[in-house]
């Protein structure tokens, strides 16, 4: 090792051992790793006040999707489907559904959606409870963005058979899509996946069309 004149700063031959260089490096490592986590904290935060999700409107989510599955009904069975259950279960502050469990039809059952039919009176999202009082409530109870329509209540019969995931419905930022965000709701939804055709024709069946909620 030899010093190098004027520059303040010391050259390591080749031939030197590069234990001596070993403790600046260890007192380097804490502060890293401090700048690391700091990083990832950040990102954090910012990935959560980006999704407009509140500690408050979190902690409703977490209490909403904890609560025990405790549906009974004739008509449904339980069975494992954890593709189904999957496909329906969102993430705080993106919709869909929490705490969803999958079932098949074993019996007729009876759902409800509002929408804006006969354009699109078939799709994925139902309900157990027929809609009644307003439609800001529905919404509500529902989680339903301001964009999706409610003009018109379409009722059908799920076919024996169907296999249909049922939870809460997950709390939803709702951005591009009214953007006024809604709470997870304790609400049951039913989610429905299309057949190879894309349609919902063979599970949702005797279907009618009548006035939605003002």
């Amino acid at each position: 090792m030899r010093q190098l004149a004027g520059a303040g700063m010391t050259q390591i031959d080749h031939k030197d051992k590069p234990q001596r260089q070993r403790p600046c490096r260890k007192a380097l490592r804490p502060a890293g790793l401090g700048v690391v986590l700091l990083s990832v904290s950040l990102g954090l935060a910012t990935k959560t006040a980006q999704s407009g999700e509140s500690a408050e409107a979190t902690g409703t989510a977490l209490e909403v999707c904890n609560r025990p599955h405790d549906l009974k009904l004739p008509q449904l069975k339980r069975v494992e489907d954890a593709e189904l259950v999957r496909s329906a279960t969102g993430a705080i502050g993106q919709g869909n559904l929490c705490g969803a469990v999958a079932y098949e039809v074993r019996q007729r059952l009876t759902v409800y959606r509002l929408s804006n039919a006969p354009v699109v009176h078939r799709d994925r999202w139902w309900t157990l409870t027929d809609p009644s009082g307003t439609a800001e409530q529905y919404r509500k109870d529902n989680v339903m963005c301001d964009a999706w329509f409610t003009q018109k209540k379409t009722t059908c019969q799920l076919e024996v058979g169907t296999h249909v995931a049922v939870g809460f419905g997950q709390s939803h930022s709702c951005e591009g899509f009214g953007d006024r965000p809604f709470a997870a709701s304790s609400k049951w939804q039913v989610y429905l996946v299309p057949d190879k055709d894309g349609k919902f024709d063979t599970q949702a069946v005797d279907c009618k069309v009548g006035d939605g909620l003002e």
